[in-house]
């Protein structure tokens, strides 16, 4: 059986740090882009294969948990904002769940 091999140190846009707890790595990207395209719930899933893809690159093939730090216009309205959110996080979400 073929194992991936995970890059220890610093990539791109992601590290990987191994912890001194039983074989387990601490594993970062950060990225910032703004809109791509005008449907939320498509630009969750953009944001989503974009992080994937970091994470991949330094040869990650599981991962527990993740955050998302999700920024909005403050040009935004209280009401168009309570609609973006949650259909990005729902985008995002439906890219993360396919992919592992």
């Amino acid at each position: 059986m073929h194992m991936p091999i995970t890059h220890i140190g610093i990539g791109m846009d992601a590290s990987v740090t191994p912890l001194r707890h039983g074989g387990l790595s601490l594993v970062q990207t950060t990225d910032f882009f703004y809109p791509l395209v005008d449907d939320p719930y498509m630009m969750g899933k953009i944001s989503c294969a974009n992080v994937l893809s970091d994470l991949f690159a330094m040869g990650v093939t599981d991962c527990d948990n993740m955050l998302m730090l999700l920024g909005v216009s403050t040009k935004m309205t209280e009401k168009e904002r309570d609609v973006v959110i949650p259909l990005m996080m729902r985008g995002f979400k439906a890219r993360l769940c396919c992919s592992w």
